[in-house]
């Protein structure tokens, strides 16, 4: 048990320095661009990101979770599903490359067309490491991880960077997303001492088959679902209008993604390998529930109520007609940990079938929004997602409840803390903004201060339980035994 709680925390430092490294440098790289192009040209590449996210899932087919979620992985799993995810990349590459003229129509722009044949090489350059990845999450490796994303991630963003200042417009978007899946596929192979042999193995396949389609499949309308909005938006308004939504969308998902991805691929693999003790599980539930929490909610909290300056400091006034969309998207952020750390507890235990069964239901409330909201602009569908997101977590923690008897209402009561302590920093930095009528930079500095001072004041009030996994954590760092000592 000792070996497997180290390797965790250890995967989760790992994992946190994966992440914030290589988010730190989108976000860097992200404010540059937004500077230099316009918003129709991110407009543009949301169109068809789109496909390229479905395509991405029906490519692996579940495949490379299903490596990580198994008991026993050998040499005949791993070549079989290098060479299947290979093999399907290949077709879906060509299938976009047939309906890029169609969906160019469908949005009437015309330049979509070339854009999409060219991103479509990436889904067979992402299968070449796709199997690297899947055992070095299995294995909770991420600082080998960590070596690959990072250095990738710094050296798109700065060809990036080179093409926008030469006038390359939307191209420079698209040369970003090849450049780093050439970089990633190269440094999988060069971190990861695997390479596929020369087995294929169909009885494999099937064996792995219920578990990995179900999973994409869920995963496909997950994303297809997600991406209605951004479907309907990009047809029904302007590409500008789609260009304000995803630049708030993305705002919105830099801090929540990352503190749930850095869980959720820590505890993926970790509540797999205890997946048949049950009150270990519910233990460890709330505690990834409080720590996802205690950052997400306060952030999201802080982040709406500095929209506006933050906007305008970062990315310029042209982008102002976001900040409305950032704000309410917040709120619909900090529910997502929640629902994805119930997800990740029935794909731990291999039930990928009943978390199909949920998504199924979510994405039927997910369409019924879409036809009624539509009509009236996107802020109101936005509040539609807001309603969606509360009912489908509800939904969500039916089987929580029934495998290891923790509740909708335990969940949230657990909770509690964290949404006092939300509340307080929006309340405070709210105020002190309308006090303050001056520079958008010095209101973000203040702000950002402000939220700061009361997020490390709360943490002594949270449960001392918590306050011990913070610190396990802060430990391990050569600065953190200082740290710990001093907020903890």
């Amino acid at each position: 048990m000792k070996d497997l709680r180290e390797k965790a925390v250890s995967g989760l430092i790992w994992s946190a320095f994966e992440r914030f490294g290589q988010q730190s440098v989108v976000f860097v790289v992200q404010i540059v661009l937004a500077r230099l192009l316009v918003p129709e040209q991110f407009g543009l590449i949301a169109m068809v990101a789109v496909f390229m996210t479905l395509s991405s899932i029906v490519a692996d087919a579940g495949f490379s979770q299903a490596l990580v979620q198994r008991k026993d992985v050998g040499e005949t799993e791993n070549s079989t599903v290098f060479y299947f995810n290979l093999g399907i990349s290949c077709v879906m590459t060509l299938v976009l490359y047939v309906v890029a003229p169609y969906i160019a129509a469908f949005y009437e722009f015309e330049e979509l067309t070339l854009i999409l044949r060219v991103l479509s090489i990436r889904l067979v350059i992402g299968a070449f490491g796709s199997v690297q990845s899947a055992i070095l999450s299995r294995q909770l490796l991420f600082k080998e991880i960590f070596w690959v994303t990072f250095p990738s991630t710094l050296m798109s963003g700065i060809i990036a960077i080179a093409l926008a200042l030469n006038g390359f417009g939307v191209w420079a978007l698209v040369g970003q997303t090849l450049v780093q899946s050439v970089l990633r596929s190269f440094a999988y192979w060069f971190r990861s001492d695997w390479r596929p042999k020369p087995i294929f193995d169909t009885q494999c396949l099937k064996e792995m088959f219920p578990y990995g389609s179900r999973l994409a499949l869920s995963s496909f309308l997950h994303q297809g679902f997600q991406s209605v909005y951004v479907l309907v938006i990009g047809k029904v308004f302007s590409a500008a209008d789609l260009g304000y939504f995803q630049r708030a969308r993305s705002l919105q998902r830099l801090p929540v993604e990352n503190i749930q991805g850095i869980l959720g691929r820590v505890t993926f693999p970790l509540f797999s390998k205890i997946q048949d003790d049950s009150p270990r599980m519910k233990r460890g539930m709330c505690k990834a529930l409080q720590l996802s929490a205690l950052i997400v909610f306060p952030g999201m909290a802080l982040l709406a109520v500095i929209a506006e300056p933050l906007i305008i400091t970062l990315i310029g006034g042209k982008w102002l007609p976001a900040v409305p969309y950032l704000k309410w998207l917040c709120l619909f952020g900090a529910i997502y940990p929640l629902h994805a750390m119930n997800v990740n507890l029935l794909l731990s235990i291999g039930r990928s079938d009943l978390m199909l069964r949920l998504e199924m239901l979510k994405k039927f409330l997910i369409l019924i929004n879409v036809l009624i909201t539509y009509r009236f602009g996107i802020q109101e569908m936005i509040y539609g997602m807001i309603a969606t997101s509360i009912i489908g977590l509800w939904i969500n923690t039916f089987y929580t409840k029934k495998f290891i008897d923790y509740s909708f209402y335990q969940q949230l009561s657990d909770l509690i803390p964290m949404i006092c302590i939300a509340l307080v920093i929006f309340t405070v930095n709210y105020g002190l903004i309308q006090a303050i009528s001056i520079s958008a930079p010095f209101t973000l500095l203040v702000a950002l201060c402000a939220g700061g001072i009361l997020f490390l004041l709360s943490l002594r009030f949270v449960g001392a339980s918590l306050r011990g996994e913070l610190e396990r954590v802060l430990n391990q760092f050569s600065l953190g035994r200082i740290v710990s000592r001093v907020l903890l």
